[in-house]
């Protein structure tokens, strides 16, 4: 038997990754010996998971050119991705898809929406995990392990800690029942054995690097400032006071290599870049490296022939004025809410050493490798949904791991800046170890829940083999106080009773909200289950919809009920610089705000509200506008399914969970609200020729302008009229009419 490492934690820049691409060779030097002269590669089948659709763009394309020679199909699917891309993937390549790059949350949703993906797990024979520790994420780790405990289960539900402890050692069929192979890594995860046996306890194996066998040795500092002045009683003037102590750490630090500095906030990253910038001297090593800078942006653009043309051009690349000033002295900065061009071409250039220092936002250590000699953590607070926090461990460890290019570097430099009261925390803390633990408790309910409609559950003791299956089992046992359990430590067998009880009251609790019915010992699934499962809702936010459901709401009051939703708001960060655009957002929306704004959920209802309206909204809140509008369109179609549903189907359980009657004003409201979320406009807007291929918003404002205001206008309208208008050539107009004509059925009028 082949033995493979399922879980290794090492540091970072020690080449963790390599492990998948020599698992993904052992995969393929298996299928070589089956068939020596003629070996099927194409029959590989791989699925790769990471937290961040950054990480599984940039792996997919690296994949893809590097096992070309095999002729391995790599495709990548995100949040920006559907089946549809996939499918139709396929029919262009005429052939499958071997490697399967792909977020948790995308995986998860394929699963449960689409049955056809279950063909695909059958055939899968390895899994790897990027980015393992994100287990311990508060906001996503649940559905990480969700994810991966579906797979294993949806595979060989025998394969559990339980029934492997009780299965005698020379059981070696059952051994081998299943062929599917884990392989999961980590820089912040020491608990390896926990996790290893979690994934695989027929087979377990974790190994843990030790820290002092990084490539590139790391010297860790923390470095403790006294607040003085309004810093005292303020962490965002505290956060300011650290900015300008930031230029000496650099200049005695860095030894002229390239510098890292993570910031909280999008406002903190320019705000330093700009601080940094007005010092005397530049930050470039000397004028041979910031002559480079030019030649690589010169070399991009393909526009300059002699270096006086390139001083002309300067930093015409970039879009972002301040981007372009703070340059001229060696300092970039870097966030999510910064134009994508300007955000690939900024990593480029600091890979190539050629800009000095980088300030970016925290949130992006883990999403883009971006490697320095010197990494500076400014502040150990962050912002989470609207509230200060402290960063955890991981965080830490995954922005110090940033220090240290082995190509280049012998040793390395992390500094944490902080509060001279937490110096001494923050020193202890990089000294310790604390062991990954499960989240999967926030939402087992739920992942219940969606095991009955996939129907891998159907009973009380497959819904207890589940949770043997989960890495919540394994913790729970391992370490009951910080669950709250009364599970004796290390009593796998022990914990039976506990689990049954907590399965009964959960199944219970299911049944009473109409999701399950009972009959004897089986269980089955309402449809109802199935209309929460497709949409990926909550338990918390569907006992919402079902309360709105038989409550008056105007289309007002109900927008603004959905848009605190957890599914839509949860990730939208109110920044104070957002302020300001959206105070002006504001004046121009249907339903105005009186108050100021305080909390994700008001932003999320203004830029839903500036979508339907056609507004102009500004770069840095686009990526926020595209998550509310896919969200939206989920939680109110979710909501009109159930109407439906409680309107087709009266319940057999009278419970006060379920409405005893639906009111007729709020269903009005909620299909105005799901036509505006899926066609992006009001169901009166004049723009409805935005629906129609070609039709962007400066064309539909023209149309509107000149009394195309609805579908039927436009379809007596001489084609050449519109033409003129929108100063186009034929036969562009007619292309139009006849649009509108053959599909008309399908848009809003």
């Amino acid at each position: 038997m082949r033995i493979f490492i399922k879980v290794i934690c090492s540091p970072t820049a020690s080449g963790k990754t390599v492990l998948l691409e020599l698992a993904i060779v052992s995969e393929l030097m298996r299928l070589e010996s089956l068939n020596p002269s003629r070996p099927q590669y194409d029959q590989l089948h791989a699925l790769y998971l990471a937290p961040l659709k950054a990480i599984v763009e940039e792996k997919c394309q690296e994949w893809q050119e590097r096992f070309a020679k095999f002729g391995l199909k790599c495709f990548a699917m995100t949040g920006d991705t559907e089946i549809e891309n996939y499918q139709k993937y396929l029919n262009e390549q005429h052939t499958q898809v071997n490697i399967l790059l792909a977020t948790p949350e995308k995986f998860d949703s394929i699963i449960r929406t689409h049955s056809e993906s279950r063909s695909l797990l059958r055939l899968l024979d390895l899994i790897m995990i990027d980015e393992i520790h994100m287990l311990g994420d508060r906001n996503r780790g649940d559905l990480l392990e969700a994810t991966i405990t579906r797979l294993k289960f949806l595979r060989d539900n025998s394969n559990n800690i339980i029934k492997v402890l009780n299965r005698s050692d020379d059981d070696q069929q059952s051994k081998d029942r299943s062929r599917l192979r884990f392989v999961a890594i980590s820089a912040t995860a020491p608990n390896v054995e926990d996790l290893s046996i979690w994934l695989d306890p027929r087979n377990s194996l974790g190994i843990r690097v030790p820290p002092d066998w990084r490539p590139v040795k790391l010297n860790k500092l923390v470095i403790g400032i006294e607040p003085t002045g309004a810093a005292q009683t303020s962490d965002y003037r505290f956060d300011i006071q650290i900015t300008y102590k930031l230029e000496r750490l650099i200049r005695e630090h860095s030894e002229s290599k390239p510098t890292l500095i993570f910031c909280s906030t999008r406002r903190s990253v320019e705000f330093t870049a700009k601080i940094l910038a007005t010092s005397q001297n530049t930050y470039f090593e000397s004028h041979q490296q910031h002559v480079q800078l030019f030649i690589e942006l010169s070399r991009i653009n393909q526009n300059a022939n002699n270096i006086d043309t390139m001083y002309k051009m300067e930093f015409e690349s970039f879009k972002n004025t301040d981007l372009k000033a703070t340059l001229a002295s060696g300092v970039a900065f870097y966030h999510s809410g910064m134009d994508p061009s300007d955000r690939r071409l900024l990593e480029h250039l600091f890979s190539m050493s050629v800009i000095p220092v980088l300030v970016s936002t925290s949130s992006l250590a883990m999403g883009v490798n971006l490697p320095a000699h010197l990494v500076v953590i400014k502040n150990t607070v962050q912002y989470e949904a609207g509230s200060q926090t402290e960063y955890d461990l991981s965080q830490i460890l995954q922005m110090i791991g940033r220090a240290g290019r082995p190509q280049f570097d012998t040793n390395a430099t992390a500094i944490i800046v902080t509060k001279q009261e937490k110096k001494a925390k923050y020193e202890t803390l990089l000294d310790e170890e604390t062991d990954i633990e499960s989240n999967l408790f926030r939402s087992l309910i739920e992942q219940l829940m969606i095991e009955f409609v996939l129907k891998t559950v159907n009973n009380i003791n497959l819904a207890i083999d589940w949770i043997y299956s989960t890495f919540l089992f394994i913790r729970i046992v391992q370490n009951p106080e910080y669950y709250r359990s009364s599970i004796v430590k290390g009593d796998y067998d022990g914990a039976r009773p506990i689990i049954l009880e907590w399965c009964q009251k959960q199944m219970h609790r299911l049944q009473m909200l109409g999701l399950i019915t009972i009959k004897g010992d089986f269980m089955d699934p309402t449809q109802l289950a199935r209309i929460v499962t497709r949409y990926s809702v909550s338990i918390t936010t569907l006992e919402h919809l079902i309360e709105w459901s038989r409550t008056a709401y105007s289309l007002e009051e109900l927008l603004e009920e959905m848009c605190c939703c957890t599914e839509i708001s949860q990730d939208v960060i109110l920044r104070t610089t957002d302020k300001r655009f959206l105070n002006e957002l504001n004046k121009k929306i249907r339903f105005k705000y009186s108050d100021r704004f305080r909390t994700g959920s008001m932003k999320t209802n203004c830029l839903a509200q500036a979508t339907f309206e056609s507004l102009t909204i500004e770069q840095c809140l686009y990526e926020d506008l595209q998550r509310i509008i896919r969200s939206g369109q989920r939680v109110s179609k979710c909501f009109m399914e159930i109407f439906v549903y409680f309107f087709q189907h009266k319940p057999k359980m009278k419970t006060d969970e379920q409405p005893s009657r639906l009111h007729l004003q709020t269903l009005i409201a909620a299909a105005r609200l799901l036509q505006a979320f899926s066609t992006r406009m009001w169901y009166d807007s004049p723009y409805v020729s935005r629906q129609l291929p070609k039709i962007g918003h400066a064309f539909s404002t023209l149309l509107v302008e000149n009394g195309y205001t609805s579908f039927a206008r436009l379809l007596e309208s001489n084609p050449r009229q519109i033409e003129f208008h929108l100063k186009r050539k034929p036969p562009f107009g007619s292309i139009l009419i006849e649009e509108v004509s053959r599909n008309n059925f399908s848009y809003i009028y």
